[in-house]
């Protein structure tokens, strides 16, 4: 039996449970024989997959994924931007996300002093045991610290108040679409749109979104994603057969026991399991799909 693929994982260098080599592991054990991780932000599991000697016997293609915004008839919309078989030593698409990620530094340190300051109880060490740089929700780890700390009921319930009330802004969607599309493409990538169906838009406003994306160069989109519905999924079908686009697939896989039973691979209650897809086809052909 072929083996599957599966073209949207994240790693512990975004949002992700696990690192590269037990991603590895675990694609293997279900069969996946094609991977990319997909990090938010974030392309240091390309140089993993590149560098580490250690990891063997899975097919792979770089991959990342870039958040973004766009201005759709008044709306602004967040979604994000799939890029594949890119030059992961290009120096824009090294610099830009830096840029980001250097600001969502500075938006959550600027924070952990202001909740440190209103808390005096909380040590300083928060500003070190809290790795600011990372594409995560802040309070999320906020609350992992809170965790691990010796600290009374009321104080705890305390901080936690005060962490709904005043949310940590959420970085991470400082590009316009369009401009994320042109980096991955001047660093010879393949910009492909995200889960469309999370977007939440009707058939005219989906239509009108891929003719904008397409006019500035995305070449395809994730048709089947393990959060999608079977219709859902017959209506990506024939957005890319309107729009010529190329297909892809991912579980979008981050958890073990959070992602409400999705598997790398197989997705959730098996609505994945494909062993190819057009763009998988592209990259072979353009030698973009690389053998540890």
């Amino acid at each position: 039996m072929p083996k599957l693929i599966d073209l949207h994982i994240h790693s512990q260098f975004s949002d992700g449970q696990f690192d590269i080599k037990q991603l590895v592991k675990l694609s293997r054990t279900n069969g996946v024989g094609l991977i990319s991780i997909t990090d938010h932000d974030d392309i240091k599991s390309a140089l993993e997959l590149k560098n580490n000697s250690d990891i063997k016997g899975i097919e792979y293609v770089n991959g990342v994924e870039l958040s973004s915004y766009i201005k759709l008839n008044e709306k602004i919309i967040r979604l994000h931007i799939l890029g594949y078989g890119y030059d992961e030593e290009n120096e824009e698409l090294k610099s830009r996300l830096l840029e980001k990620r250097n600001l969502r530094t500075y938006v959550n340190k600027e924070y952990l002093v202001k909740l440190i300051h209103e808390f005096p109880y909380l040590s300083n060490d928060l500003l070190e045991k809290i790795q600011c740089d990372k594409y995560i929700r802040l309070s999320r780890l906020i609350e992992a610290y809170l965790n691990n700390e010796e600290l009374s009921n009321d104080q705890l319930n305390d901080v936690k108040k005060y962490l709904d009330s005043n949310r940590p802004i959420y970085q991470g969607y400082e590009f316009d679409a369009l401009e994320s599309l042109q980096i991955i493409r001047n660093a010879n990538g393949y910009p492909i749109l995200a889960h469309p169906y999370q977007y939440r838009l009707n058939v005219k406003e989906e239509i009108a979104l891929l003719k904008l994306l397409k006019e500035n160069g995305l070449i395809g989109l994730e048709k089947y994603h393990s959060g999608d519905t079977p219709n859902g999924m017959l209506l990506q079908e024939m957005m890319c057969n309107k729009f010529n686009l190329e297909w892809t697939l991912g579980s979008d896989f981050h958890e073990e026991h959070d992602d409400f039973g999705n598997q790398i691979g197989y997705g959730k209650n098996n609505n994945l399991c494909k062993n190819s897809c057009s763009l998988i086809k592209t990259l072979r052909r353009d030698g973009k799909v690389l053998k540890r």
